[in-house]
């Protein structure tokens, strides 16, 4: 297996590459698949050509039924795919300003019903006049599922995301999905959302959701943020709290000298001082940066709340 080694060190060596030293997204997307399908197709190769435990023909034809699935999944991603979404564009219909720095995609279908999703999923986003790009990047619907309009919020903290200020209405847009299970099951007695940043996103999905629907079920909301300024959909989150049989606990990191509520971090000792006694059946939703949905998670375990119940949504990972 000597062989694959190198691939093996030059896959691994592009992933530290672009978190310690900033390799362009899309050209780590293309290297880690290309990469991935080298190793698999060396390992094949090699395992074939000793044939100490390959030399059985029907175990050859496993191993290369395996590259062949491999490569269709390559080939599915990056042609079959794009050439569907390709039949089903959409057009940008704007941009709003949320918060200094922070920004809302709004697009519409371009000729087609549109997307059906679930509040709480995601849906990768390719701009630009074709779908066979490597820009393509997943990010959260911010808007109710009954929307005719589908809403993406992001920060602007890389290329594409601080391009979005510069789109212009009706730039052709592809889109991807839906994906994910971020979402509050209908027989669910209520909900706890735990949000630190951004990781509003889905919860603004979900809670957007719930207001269309007239869902009264019981919810409590977690939101964490540095200070009152990076509060984001902080008056539509207010209108929620008095529509909805919601509850809203703010957690500031520097507060001001005003601030009355919750300061800090979320983390054990807030949640057992926020959260009512009577829900330990409901469901568990925490989205945010990795410390904080480490932290939380891990005291929703220790206050008793099954691992079933708990879900999460890591934007680091992609």
């Amino acid at each position: 297996m000597i062989t694959v080694v190198p691939a093996l060190l030059l896959l691994v060596a592009t992933s530290l590459w672009r978190q310690r030293v900033g390799l362009n997204y899309e050209w780590w997307r293309l290297s880690h698949g290309t990469l991935s399908l080298l190793v698999v197709f060396i390992g094949m190769v090699h395992g074939i050509q000793v044939g100490e435990h390959l030399g059985v023909l029907w175990k050859q034809g496993i191993w290369v039924g395996v590259l062949v699935g491999a490569m269709y999944l390559v080939v599915h991603s990056r042609v079959i795919r794009p050439q569907l979404m390709k039949r089903r564009p959409y057009r940008v219909t704007e941009i709003r300003e949320e918060l200094p720095g922070t920004f809302t995609l709004g697009v519409e279908p371009d000729g087609h019903v549109g997307m059906k999703f679930r509040a709480g999923q995601y849906a990768w986003i390719t701009v630009g006049d074709s779908p066979y790009s490597l820009q393509q990047h997943p990010f959260s619907f911010s808007s109710s599922e009954r929307s005719a309009e589908l809403c993406f919020t992001a920060k602007a903290v890389g290329d594409f995301t601080s391009s979005w200020k510069d789109f212009e209405p009706g730039r052709a847009v592809y889109l991807e999905g839906p994906y994910g299970a971020f979402t509050f099951d209908a027989e669910s007695e209520g909900a706890v959302f735990v949000a630190g940043g951004i990781g509003v996103t889905p919860v603004m999905s979900i809670l957007r959701t719930m207001h269309d629907n007239d869902d009264q079920r019981p919810a409590v909301f977690v939101y964490g943020n540095s200070t009152t300024a990076d509060i984001a959909f902080r008056d539509e989150i207010r209108a929620l709290e008095s529509a909805l049989r919601l509850t809203v606990v703010h957690v500031l990191e520097e507060p001001d000298e005003e601030w009355d509520s919750e300061h800090g971090f979320i983390d054990g000792d807030v949640l057992r001082r926020v959260l009512p006694p009577d829900c330990r059946n409901y469901e568990y939703f925490i989205c945010g940066p990795e410390p904080m949905m480490d932290s939380a998670e891990s005291a929703l375990r220790e206050m008793g709340v099954s691992w079933r119940q708990i879900y999460t949504e890591r934007f680091q990972i992609v």
